[in-house]
């Protein structure tokens, strides 16, 4: 995780380029264009919030911001530029993403910090949902020169505080400004402002211009205004002939501060010499134009190589440039090729030839710098030094860190680097004993010396060729280009070796530079794999940080290997230091890859330089693009297989790696794409499909060379077909194909009738290696013995298939208990399978009651905490600490059976439960079994269970024996006091009648071991009483308790007050007592281990005295300290948080007795109200409760909101209506990493709701959660706002409700075009319903505009599996924008 701020560092690199600046070009700059001479000065400002200081506002970064204390205006925010300037205009930002708003300043100036005159009065400016800027135009006469600029606000329309991302103020240097001289010398200098966008040493400014979005008032065929914003000078856009005027308008994406306009035509000597004249608009909303440059004839002069005009702008501020054409001297059309748009640059570059420095102590040092061409320059450095003398160089464009000489070592370090992707970036380390080092580097390759050991000199260049690895598959062709197609990765899965909450490894893969994934700090080395789906030749690799300036510079060191198989690995690129440099629109460094093969692409970070974790926004792979035959391939160490390849390569054993071809392909595409399966050693084979090249050959592979490798060890995993999407080609009315893959084997598929050969196939949704099948039929005696001809297919796209199995005749015997056949897969890698029937002794048609499919997976990711029956999507819930045994995994005996709810059939109880699927135990000694896998036990067990409602609401109580090993361990109490509702309509009620559908029908139980449960330990669940009572179990998580938290040293702990633990005694009166000590004192309150009764509901505060500075309650664990209410009735029960300091709630498990929603009233949560600023609640498990925390003020006028709220690592489960709900304005919170399961309506929600004329809610973020078994609304609801956040979060197994919905169904402030919400990396499996409460059809992604628009949301890279209805579905009449 980056420093929230670098700004010493970036200023202590402005000082150097200053100084240079001063004493080498004082008259070259006053020549310059305008620059923001506020970037990363020094800021102050009345006040300020936490994490949002007024240095924010000058930080580079768009999406940082400067916020004042609320509620207090007027509010100041002042920036001191360091010399006095001549000022021209100030731009002022908000982060793009926020909707719209007016504040209200005054601008005054300075010379001394002290005395300041208005410059502008105060005056309403609005900010505009997606521009968020605004100009502010300085008088002209007279001319305004100053030092210190201070805004004062009095009013936001938006938030009772002034706020800003960015104060950007353009000027030139003063003229009364003199350079400060320094005893510094140079012969041969040449130093500009970067501001002027010309290339320096041949790097060129970014066109921010480039495939924007370019409209025009006519056009002719085949000459678009697109051609305008292609890159390519050759296409060009013209408008309708002899109808001037003729406008060209090109949209940036953002407000730009501009520099220059290059507009240029094709530079063919054909189109000659022309003149055209036009006027140059500018607009920060695409409505209101302001003039950028009058009508002028700009004269175009072909030369074979260009045909360009230069405009120097001058900073105008701008997000539209249009051109209006009035005039063409050779044609009487407007025409343009390229209209290219430079931004103003707020860094300095130079080129120094010869230098020399002398100061302080004796000490000097000389440097030669040269740029031959845009892509090679040659560095040569002598230094000799003494005493804490520091010295500096820069190398084409540049900034350089500082490390003084120590006077004790003399030793010191110098570290520049490159902005240029053809300048090398240099890291040097120098001693006071070190005579000279060379280092040379020419294009994408470096060589050094040193005459001294103690002196090291590396150079790497941003664009590296190297010849590959030889121990790795790759591809050599003659024909074969070196350019990249598509990006391969986005949106693939995602492996790590850790990851923080909130850093997800899908980050890397989502299209968003702005997120990131971040390992566990300080636990080197750490890994990253993507998975690409299929093998394939690439050309290189990006790898990506966040480009916000906050991330600085820094450098990691990794090592890329890859993988055919996802097994056995072989290098890409060893071990390197890659340095990454922030510049607030790119942070990337690109890695060739040389055609190399592979399918699995793992980063290896042994080192950051900036953080102690591994890093990474997004990764990028770029397959080859082939343009002819390929003439060899190259596997292994030392084996080179000469072909002519255009089909596939169809077998490779590791013992003499022959190869042959045997089908050949005409091929449409030019994009080279093998599939390559198991690869190396044993008895393993490979298939490679090279099928997208470009030329159809015939060919023929030899080779004599060995290669054997290291297989990692594996294990079989779980039924990767259950419940997977399926098809076949016919079937009989109600033996339909769905039922081969239900779990179920007494249901089954059977095809048409008389009309073999049928198929039968299933979609894994991704592709794995397949280690074998299993073929089930109907266990029941009445089927007999027969036998079915068939065989097996796998394919990687669903359209074209290959051989798995041949086909053979398989015998099945039914023996009550099972009927089945086992099919070897040998590692053969697929995502879809078919299996054809051709022949059935029994019966004129096939039939298949389950086709089981099981991968091999290595045996250290068999630690998955998801349930088998729940899909696991990489980078997405939360992680926890406990490990899934769900009923699929279990044996079961002594009268139990499975059930499962075919087609998510409500009547069914099964619908309720993970995957539709529960365990049945109707009587006595019936049971269900788990063996304990390796490093999965542990002695702390929650057990999800169903047992049946009584007539009048309030349920029945029983108990199940739980035996390990096969031994009775202890007798768990269970009950249904607190489950079942019903509805009618949508309306509910507590006990079953008038026609009401029953659901909320599980609940949880936990309980610990005596004896931690180990690898091959067996757990069972046994119906030991003959009570009456059918009970069933869903699934069991078993997780390693950790020890009690002890009292903290400085705390005061409930008991010092009269609460007596388990004595079943009300200890309310105890803790209020303890915790206004607590709060007097100002010190933690502690909370030891057990069971402590309170009879009310427990106030922290109240309404009229609300608790300020922070305030710390703490137990001894989730598993060690229960706060149980006592009280059912309303308003009895639940912590009711009344503090607008902050508060830190933690480790404490919370139970209540409430069962009724008394009508929506009960007023009863876990945590509710007033949670003030940057407060946080972790490790908590609360159940039972009306909602598990409501954030909202509903006792004072205007409300008072919650900001920067953090829920993380709790669990929250079980309750009635939503488990956390950010309401009533709440802002800048968060949920992450947290549990949500069995809970009613919606398990996470934002509801900004204007009640007590609350503000709107922004900022919020939901990431990393899983959320299972909501009942009633939606896992994830979003109701209005804008700028939240839905990311990596897991939502599974809904019922009769979407998983995700954003609505505006309900009062408050509702969406906003531009609002920014994004809903990214999220996987949602099994929700939607064809019938939720009230009767209506949900998608898995719910929208409905019905109290108002939909907007401001954008959705990216979501995963949609097997949805119950509709993956998305968009409902209402009062429409949709910007979604």
């Amino acid at each position: 995780m980056p420093p929230h701020r670098r700004r010493h560092a970036l200023r202590r690199c402005a000082f150097i380029v200053a100084a240079l600046y001063t004493a080498y070009a004082a008259t070259a700059v006053a020549a310059a264009s305008l620059t923001n001479v506020a970037i990363r000065s020094a800021a102050s400002a009345s006040t300020s919030l936490q994490q949002y200081g007024p240095a924010n506002a000058v930080d580079g970064d768009p999406a940082s911001y400067f916020e004042s204390a609320s509620n207090s205006f007027p509010q100041w925010l002042a920036v001191d530029l360091g010399a006095a300037y001549a000022l021209d205009h100030i731009a002022l930002f908000l982060p793009t993403v926020w909707g719209s708003r007016s504040q209200t300043l005054a601008v005054a100036v300075a010379a001394d910090a002290s005395s300041y005159s208005t410059l502008l009065p105060a005056t309403v400016y609005t900010f505009q949902a997606g521009v968020n800027a605004v100009n502010l135009s300085l008088p002209s006469s007279p001319s305004t020169t100053a030092r210190y600029v201070k805004l004062t606000f009095s009013a936001n329309s938006g938030w009772p505080a002034a706020q800003l991302s960015e104060l950007q103020v353009f000027a030139s240097p003063a003229a009364t400004s003199t350079a400060v001289a320094t005893s510094i010398s140079s012969t041969s200098t040449s130093l500009s402002a970067a501001s002027s966008g010309t290339p320096t040493n041949g790097v060129q400014a970014v066109n921010v211009a480039m495939s924007k979005g370019a409209t025009a008032s006519s056009f002719l065929q085949s000459f678009p205004p697109t051609n305008a914003v292609d890159g390519d000078q050759s296409t060009y856009w013209e408008s309708q002939s002899n109808a001037f005027p003729q406008t060209l308008l090109v949209d940036l994406a953002s407000a730009q501060s501009i520099d220059r306009v290059v507009m240029r035509l094709p530079p063919s000597l054909a189109w000659g010499t022309r003149s055209q004249t036009l006027v140059m608009d500018g607009s920060l909303d695409g409505a209101t134009f302001f003039s950028i440059k009058p009508s002028t004839a700009y004269t175009f002069t072909a030369n074979s190589t260009s045909n360009a005009a230069s405009v120097t702008v001058g900073g105008s501020l701008a997000r539209y440039v249009r051109l209006t054409f009035t005039a063409n001297s050779a044609w009487p059309a407007a025409q343009m090729s390229e209209l290219e748009i430079y931004p103003v640059a707020t860094s300095a570059s130079a080129t120094i030839t010869s230098t020399a420095v002398s100061g302080g102590n004796t000490a000097s040092l000389s440097t030669s710098t040269s740029a031959s061409t845009a892509t090679q320059s040659t560095i040569s450095s002598s230094a000799n030094f003494n005493s804490s003398t520091f010295i500096t160089a820069l190398s084409t464009s540049s900034t350089s860190t500082i490390t003084p000489l120590s006077s004790t070592t003399k030793s010191g370090s110098i570290s520049s680097t490159s902005t240029s992707t053809s300048a090398a970036a240099i890291s040097s380390s120098l001693s006071s004993s070190a005579s000279s080092v060379a280092t040379t580097t020419t294009g994408s390759s470096s060589s050094t010396s040193a005459s001294s050991s103690s002196l090291s000199s590396s150079a790497t260049s941003a664009a590296t060729t190297t010849t590959g690895s030889s121990s790795s598959p790759s591809l050599t062709a003659s024909t074969i280009t070196s350019a990249a197609t598509s990006n391969l990765a986005p949106g693939k899965f995602v492996t790590v070796s850790s990851f923080l909450s909130g850093f997800p490894p899908a980050a890397v893969v989502d299209g968003d530079q702005t997120t990131y994934w971040e390992s566990n700090s300080n636990a080197f080395p750490q890994a990253l794999q993507v998975d690409l789906a299929v093998a394939a030749g690439l050309d290189h690799f990006v790898l990506r940080l966040p480009p916000s300036l906050a991330w600085g510079t820094r450098s990691q060191t990794l090592a890329i290997d890859g993988s055919l198989d996802g097994s056995s690995y072989f290098s890409i690129r060893p071990s390197a230091s890659y340095i990454f440099t922030a510049n607030s629109t790119a942070n990337a460094v690109t890695i060739p890859a040389n055609g190399i093969i592979a399918r699995y692409i793992r980063l290896t970070i042994t080192a950051n330089s900036g953080w102690p974790a591994g890093q990474l926004s997004e990764f990028e792979a770029y397959s080859v693009i082939a343009t002819g035959s390929v003439s060899s391939l190259s596997v292994g160490a030392t084996s080179t297989l000469s072909s002519s390849v255009s089909a596939s390569v169809s077998s490779l054993t590791s013992s003499s790696i022959s190869l042959s071809i045997s089908t050949t392909s005409t091929l449409s595409s030019s994009t080279l794409s093998p599939t390559v399966t198991t690869l190396l050693s044993g008895t393993s084979s490979a298939s490679v499909s090279l099928a997208s090249l470009s030329t159809s050959v015939s060919t023929s592979l030899t080779t004599s060379a060995t290669n054997t490798a290291t297989t990692a060890a594996t294990t079989v995993g779980p039924n990767a077909a259950l419940r997977k999407p399926a098809t076949a080609s016919g079937f009989v009315q109600n033996y339909g194909p769905s039922n081969a893959f239900d779990g179920d084997p007494t249901t089954y598929w059977e095809s048409t009738n008389n009309a073999l050969p049928q198929y039968l196939r299933v979609d894994l949704l991704t592709s794995m290696t397949i280690d074998h099948f299993i073929v089930r039929l109907p266990p029941a005696l009445a089927w007999g013995t027969r036998s079915q001809t068939l065989y097996i297919e796998g394919s990687s796209d669903g359209a074209s298939f290959f051989t798995i199995t041949p086909s053979a005749t398989y015998t099945f015997t039914a023996n009550s208990i099972a009927n089945s056949v086992s099919i070897p897969a040998g590692g053969t890698v697929a995502r879809y399978v078919r299996v054809t029937v051709t022949a059935n002794s029994a019966w004129p048609a096939a039939q298949i009651s389950e086709l089981e499919v099981y991968p091999t997976i290595p045996v250290s990711s068999n630690t998955s905490s998801v349930a088998t029956s729940t899909p696991s999507i990489s980078g997405t819930g939360a992680t926890v600490p406990y490990f899934r045994y769900d009923s699929l995994d279990a044996s079961i005996g002594g009268g139990a059976s499975l059930q499962s709810a075919a087609n998510f059939d409500q009547s069914q109880t099964a619908s309720e439960a993970s995957g539709q699927s529960v365990i049945s135990l109707p009587s006595v000694g019936a049971y269900a079994k788990w063996t304990i896998r390796t490093s999965q036990g542990g002695d702390g067990i929650t057990m999800r269970f169903t047992m049946p409602d009584t007539a009048d609401g309030l349920g029945l109580k029983g108990s199940l024996a739980v035996l390990v090993n096969d031994v009775t361990a202890l007798s768990v109490d269970v009950s249904s006091y607190w489950n079942w509702q019903y509805t009618s309509g949508g309306v509910l009620q507590d006990a079953p009648g008038n026609g009401a559908s029953p659901f909320f029908r599980f609940d949880e139980v936990h309980f610990r071991l005596g004896t931690p449960l180990k690898a091959g330990d067996t757990i069972a669940i046994l119906k030991s009483i003959d009570d009456g009572i059918p009970y069933g179990v869903d699934f069991l998580e078993i997780e390693t308790v950790p020890a009690a938290i002890p009292m903290p040293s400085e705390a005061v702990s409930v008991t010092s007050f009269g609460a007596v633990a388990d004595d079943g005694v009300d200890d309310l009166d105890a803790f209020n007592r303890a915790l206004a000590a607590a709060v007097a004192s100002g010190v933690p309150l502690y909370i030891p281990s057990g069971t402590w009764n309170l009879g009310n509901m427990w106030v922290l505060g109240s309404p009229a005295n609300l608790i300020s500075g922070s305030l710390t309650i703490s137990g001894a664990g989730m598993w060690y300290t229960k706060l149980q209410f006592t009280n059912p009735n309303r308003a009895s029960g639940g912590v009711s948080v009344r503090v607008v300091g902050s508060l830190d709630f933690s480790n404490i498990y919370m139970n209540s007795m409430l069962r009724s929603r008394y009508g929506e009233n009960a007023v009863y949560k876990g945590l509710m109200d007033n949670f003030g600023s940057n407060s946080v609640i972790r490790s908590v498990w609360i159940e039972h409760f009306e909602c598990g925390i409501w954030v909202g003020d509903y006792s004072q006028n205007p409300a008072i909101i919650a900001q920067g709220l953090t829920v993380k690592d709790s669990r929250i489960r079980n309750n009635l209506a939503d488990g956390v709900n950010f309401s009533q304005g709440t802002s800048n919170s968060a949920v992450i990493n947290c549990s949500l399961r069995n809970n009613g309506d919606d398990s996470l929600a934002v509801w900004p709701s204007n009640y007590n004329n609350a503000p709107v809610g922004a900022g919020n973020r939901f990431a990393g959660n899983t959320i299972e078994n909501n009942w009633r609304a939606s896992g994830i609801g979003i109701f209005g706002g804008y700028g939240h956040t839905v990311q990596g979060n897991l939502v599974t197994d809904c019922f009769a409700s979407p998983g995700i919905r954003l609505t505006t169904d309900f009062p408050g402030f509702h969406f906003q075009a531009g609002g920014g919400i994004v809903v990214s990396g999220n996987a949602v499996a099994r929700c939607g319903t064809a019938y939720d409460m009230f009767g209506q059809a949900r998608g898995q992604i719910d929208l409905v505009a019905s109290g108002a628009q939909v907007a401001g949301i954008h959705f990216t890279n979501n995963a949609l599996l097997q949805s119950q209805q509709s993956g998305v579905q968009l409902l209402g009449d009062a429409g949709y924008a910007d979604v």
